[in-house]
């Protein structure tokens, strides 16, 4: 890895695979970014960023992570760019796994293979997001999205998520449902 002014840290392509709290020392909560992109993470420990109280960017792209613990981002209220762009999360995201970051402005969570999204997910981060990209997943875009799709539209935040079944290639966007 290597530290600019131990604030920015680049820790990407170094092949850690599985990150554990301990990698990162005791003082860590200075480190304002960091980056463990091209990682061959497969696994993100529960807390594991808990030293990192004043972090505002994190970028875990191009990894094969396919889950988040819901306590993964609890010690991370002051992010606002967070980065999980092709990896291998699937559905369901667990409801509280953003719960603590209510300063976030950015959210990328394009190429994975999510199937649905549920919108209570968003919730907690509704106030201040302004960026949600979920381009490129293989989104059932049936009932079970509707709440999602209408959510975007609420918040007035534009959508590049597409539909995989049953209309291939469909932007949300252009959804409509009908009955209850």
């Amino acid at each position: 890895c290597s530290c600019l002014l131990t604030y920015h840290v680049n820790c990407m392509n170094v092949g850690l695979g599985v990150l554990r709290a301990a990698i990162f020392p005791a003082n860590s909560r200075n480190i304002r970014n960091l980056w463990l992109d091209y990682n061959n993470l497969t696994e993100l420990e529960a807390r594991v960023f808990k030293n990192m109280k004043y972090l505002k960017l994190l970028s875990l792209s191009n990894n094969y992570v396919t889950e988040l613990n819901p306590l993964l981002f609890s010690d991370l209220s002051r992010l606002k760019y967070l980065d999980l762009r092709n990896n291998c999360l699937m559905s369901p995201l667990h409801n509280d796994v953003f719960r603590s970051l209510g300063q976030l402005l950015t959210l990328k969570l394009d190429y994975n293979k999510l199937t649905t999204f549920d919108s209570k997910i968003l919730t907690p981060i509704a106030n201040n997001i302004n960026e949600i990209t979920l381009s490129n997943n293989p989104f059932v875009c049936d009932c079970r999205i509707r709440d999602t799709v209408e959510w975007f539209k609420t918040y007035e935040l534009s959508s590049t998520a597409t539909c995989a079944y049953p209309n291939a290639g469909e932007s949300w966007q252009t959804l409509t449902f009908t009955g209850h």
